[in-house]
């Protein structure tokens, strides 16, 4: 069965979120990552972390969904697949804000802000 990866802001939302869970900073996730994986990073198999990929990952500034942020995804325990089981609780909710930022793209940050902080919030009192 082939699998689908999960767009970027949803992995995103899920990577900042298990950082606030298992409370690390973006120093101690690149240090456990990178000791983790250390024989693989030397063999040339995985990609050592840093901070600018972290936060970039973090804060949903990437547009693929690489190797190295499935390696991510798997270290922090965070699945980059749709599942096939997976209920949409607000499907029409999300396109109806997806259509006022097609239709008035100046709202995208504050929207964007926004969705994080209901994962902030979620994160503080737990999911």
């Amino acid at each position: 069965m082939k699998k689908y990866l999960r767009s970027c802001d949803e992995i995103s939302a899920d990577i900042a979120v298990a950082m606030k869970r298992k409370k690390m900073t973006l120093e101690s996730c690149v240090g456990r990552f990178n000791s983790q994986y250390k024989a693989d990073i030397q063999q040339g198999l995985k990609a050592a972390m840093n901070k600018d990929f972290l936060q970039r990952v973090r804060t949903a500034s990437f547009k693929v969904v690489s190797a190295r942020v499935i390696d991510l995804c798997k270290f922090l325990d965070v699945n980059p697949y749709i599942s096939q089981k997976r209920e949409r609780h607000f499907e029409l909710e999300f396109a109806q804000v997806e259509q006022a930022v097609k239709q008035r793209p100046e709202l995208e940050p504050k929207i964007k802000q926004l969705l994080h902080s209901i994962t902030d919030i979620v994160a503080v009192h737990g999911a």
